[in-house]
């Protein structure tokens, strides 16, 4: 997490730096064409870009690692076989309904 943080702050510093560029330095023409300045937007862009994609990525790694999510997680257990998969356990029956399970354990 340290690292998309680390690499959100240079996003933001190489952001500023082309902004800085932008505003401060003459346009150069290579035959009626803004070269320079279509080059400093397009890696405006890309940093811009690569900020957003950090602290996104940022943002679900901590969700994914902080320890206050109750989450529970289901498994299914289950077979491969040469014709497909097959569960590992067959229940006929359907299971008891709500009012004698409740019943049974008073």
């Amino acid at each position: 997490m340290q690292m998309n943080i680390a690499s959100a702050i240079i996003a933001v510093t190489g952001a500023v730096l082309y902004i800085t560029d932008l505003a401060i330095r003459p346009v150069y023409y290579s035959n009626g064409k803004s070269v320079g300045l279509g080059l400093a937007i397009l890696l405006l862009l890309f940093s811009t870009l690569e900020f957003c994609i950090t602290i996104w990525t940022a943002h679900f790694g901590y969700e994914a690692t902080s320890s206050d999510s109750d989450m529970g997680m289901m498994a299914i257990p289950y077979t491969i076989s040469a014709g497909g998969m097959f569960p590992t356990e067959v229940c006929l029956s359907p299971p008891p309904p709500y009012d004698f399970v409740a019943s049974a354990e008073k």
